[in-house]
């Protein structure tokens, strides 16, 4: 049986609002009565403890694996699926009562990591896997006031990187931040190795790469996305000279380039 959630003293202007204009926690739903540790459910069927160190703070390890105990068992009664278990870094000595409590880790954070449990032991889990993908940008920022008939694209030689050392010149770019926009990140990386301003007009391709190496990435997927720039003219109608990121980037030029003629382009 779940609780009703009490709306009394709420103003809801001051709820904060997704990018449709729903609440932000449209999707949690009332707790599991009876239930030691504090929680919601959500519209899944699952169960979420957003943060163990809430529950236990104040509390050694034996006693939060008898609340944990407990709230798994009023969780099968309630006919809850799965449960999702957030553990924060300073609370650590409650990892091993989540391993040791069936609980398997999903993924982490900086400040946290984040367990599952599936409870129903006749069918296959449904929860979604961790985290299993990367996101990247490159600016093809083209000069198409250029005199030239092949059209000038900017570019930069990495310092540091996959292509450091191999004098090969490459799109200005790299992964885009949590919560930032494909579009945002093309503009900030371009402004950021090259100091040219530039403005977004539209994503060109999309490649994907299934065999990233390195620890921090290994075994997930890279979606390195292209995007079409049109940089700030300085007041003469030329791109500004860039500038080279001083800890990345070994050089940058506007170049001149077949593949990017101004005819193409204004078509």
């Amino acid at each position: 049986m779940m609780t009703q959630p009490s709306a009394q003293g709420a103003d809801a202007s001051a709820v904060p609002r997704d990018k449709v204009g729903r609440p932000a926690t449209w999707w949690q739903l009332p707790p599991v009565d009876n239930v030691p540790l504090k929680h919601h459910t959500d519209r899944y069927g699952s169960a979420v403890i957003e943060d163990a160190a809430l529950n236990s703070s104040r509390t050694d390890p034996a006693a939060f694996a008898r609340a944990l105990s407990e709230s798994m068992d009023a969780f099968r009664c309630a006919g809850i699926r799965a449960v999702w278990l957030r553990v924060a870094t300073e609370a650590c000595r409650l990892v091993p009562v989540a391993i040791d409590q069936g609980f398997l880790p999903h993924h982490a954070a900086p400040d946290h990591i984040t367990f599952t449990a599936w409870l129903p032991k006749d069918k296959p889990s449904r929860l979604p896997p961790g985290p299993s993908h990367f996101i990247g940008v490159a600016g093809l920022v083209l000069d198409v006031h250029s005199s030239s008939s092949r059209g000038r694209v900017l570019v930069v030689q990495e310092k540091s990187g996959p292509a450091a050392g191999l004098n090969m010149w490459k799109l200005p770019g790299g992964l885009v931040d949590n919560k930032e926009d494909i579009a945002v990140a093309a503009e900030r990386e371009v402004w950021e190795e090259t100091g040219v301003r530039a403005r977004f007009q539209r994503l060109m391709t999309i490649q994907e790469n299934h065999h990233v190496r390195g620890p921090g990435r290994e075994g997930s997927t890279d979606l390195f996305c292209v995007c079409l720039l049109m940089p700030t003219l300085s007041q003469d109608g030329h791109v500004p000279e860039p500038v080279a990121q001083e800890d990345e980037i070994a050089a940058c030029q506007v170049r001149e380039h077949i593949l990017c003629t101004a005819r193409l382009i204004r078509k």
